[in-house]
């Protein structure tokens, strides 16, 4: 396994199917901690910023749009690159996350490799991880 290359963070309802995507990114090398809710995952974002944050839009007690929205407000975080994961890929759940101040918004109704490769993609040009590496490049899906 490569030595990781970028703290995230990743919030996702404990009652979703997602532990494949936090999963995967460990696998890759990335240094993954977890919140369950939108309010943990502001503490933790305080307690310990990562490199990246990968939350999902339908968080409870905060959801994901907002808690990008308060993180955006905050000086310390207008860098971070912030990956909002929607459940559709409607245009209103698009254009939400974007107004909320998500860099990337990813829905949830493709196929899971599509995910992951557009968030790989996305690590691969900011400044998170090595450019092409191999293990990269077959993480991957063929297009």
């Amino acid at each position: 396994m490569p030595e990781p290359s970028a703290a995230v963070l990743f919030a996702a309802p404990p009652d979703k199917p997602r532990e494949w995507l936090r999963l995967r990114l460990e696998e890759l090398g990335c240094e993954v901690s977890q919140a369950s809710d939108g309010a943990s995952a502001l503490q933790r974002m305080h307690e310990r910023p990562p490199d990246i944050l990968v939350a999902c839009a339908d968080l409870p007690i905060l959801d994901g749009y907002l808690m990008v929205q308060a993180l955006r407000r905050a000086p310390k975080f207008e860098r971070l690159l912030a990956i909002l994961l929607t459940e559709t890929s409607s245009e209103s759940d698009i254009a939400r996350g974007w107004m909320h101040g998500a860099d990337l918004c990813v829905p949830l109704d493709q196929p899971r490799e599509d995910i992951l490769g557009t968030i790989l993609r996305v690590f691969s040009t900011t400044y998170c991880l090595e450019p092409s590496p191999a293990w990269l490049k077959a993480a991957l899906p063929s297009r």
